[in-house]
């Protein structure tokens, strides 16, 4: 109890060295965590000294293929601008492989719901997937209000649920893209009534070690940072996030905090979804310098 003491007593007083402006928040989203350094000493001095054992790789070759209708069979691709919206995302692929961090697992997350992080997901994964020698798995950790098997039209009776639970394994619950044979895709599965403790389990551990061994990247759909117990969980075992944010959409004091909750030197970086023209900038228009470098004398 005297130890326990101790540090809450040097918490406070590294507060109080800190200034009167720096605000203490404990509520539903954040608490106070108090380290203990001799915890994470013979933590640590137990992990070299008993090292995991290799995670078996995944076979790929036993995945199920289906022949995905992204955004269902109604979907209208005319109105949007693809060569910008791909050349936007080939430029975050290019962020992404060019990161000091050299990051291989990654989560998308966001502020609050409806920013756009599912289809943010699927879009940075589809676009790793098109270069040849790299294999992708987008793996949807949004366990609450699963989506991705509807968006890509390839039914959800099985997912990362059921493999965090210990009824499938990793092979029958992932599928592999008819269209893009270097995609692999697992569904949330079964919508779990308490996802946060299947992330504290050691399947999510083992499940991210498999994932790490077996593919080059793996895109984590995640839940909104901070609304929900397993967001920790999520973050703590990739190397990076990338937090979406969309115009008109996030709220400024949801987006501060969500930034104070993801740890620094893990984020990587902002996708900022639904952007529009400024009045005095104006968003590059690939496909007209395309047209430009086309004609002659331009």
């Amino acid at each position: 109890m005297s130890k326990t003491f101790d540090a809450l007593k040097r918490a406070e007083e590294s507060v109080g060295k800190l200034g009167s402006d720096l605000l203490l928040r404990i509520g539903e989203s954040q608490a106070m965590v108090i380290e203990d350094p001799a915890l994470d000493a013979r933590q640590t001095a137990q992990d070299a000294a008993s090292p995991p054992p290799e995670p078996p790789p995944i076979q790929t070759q036993q995945m199920r293929v289906v022949n995905a209708r992204i955004g269902g069979d109604d979907q209208r691709t005319d109105e949007f601008e693809e060569p910008k919206i791909l050349e936007q995302f080939r430029l975050i692929r290019s962020r992404l492989t060019q990161h000091p961090y050299q990051p291989r697992l990654i989560t998308v997350t966001s502020a609050s719901k409806g920013d756009g992080k599912t289809m943010t997901a699927m879009n940075v994964a589809g676009i790793f997937a098109l270069r040849p020698d790299v294999s992708v798995a987008l793996v949807e950790t949004d366990l609450r209000r699963s989506c991705m098997a509807t968006n890509f039209g390839i039914g959800g009776s099985l997912g990362l649920a059921n493999v965090l639970a210990g009824r499938n394994s990793i092979e029958e619950a992932m599928v592999r893209l008819e269209q893009l044979p270097s995609l692999h895709v697992m569904p949330a599965g079964k919508t779990s009534e308490n996802p946060a403790e299947l992330f504290e389990s050691p399947r999510w551990q083992q499940t991210c070690d498999q994932l790490r061994a077996s593919f080059d990247y793996v895109i984590f759909d995640a839940p909104p940072a901070g609304m929900v117990a397993e967001s920790d969980w999520i973050v703590r075992r990739t190397d990076g996030v990338l937090l979406v944010v969309r115009l008109g959409q996030t709220e400024h004091s949801a987006l501060r905090d969500t930034l104070e909750l993801i740890p620094k030197d893990k984020l990587l970086g902002a996708v900022v979804n639904c952007s529009f023209q400024w009045l005095f900038w104006k968003t590059r228009d690939y496909s007209a310098y395309y047209r430009d470098t086309e004609t002659p004398g331009k």
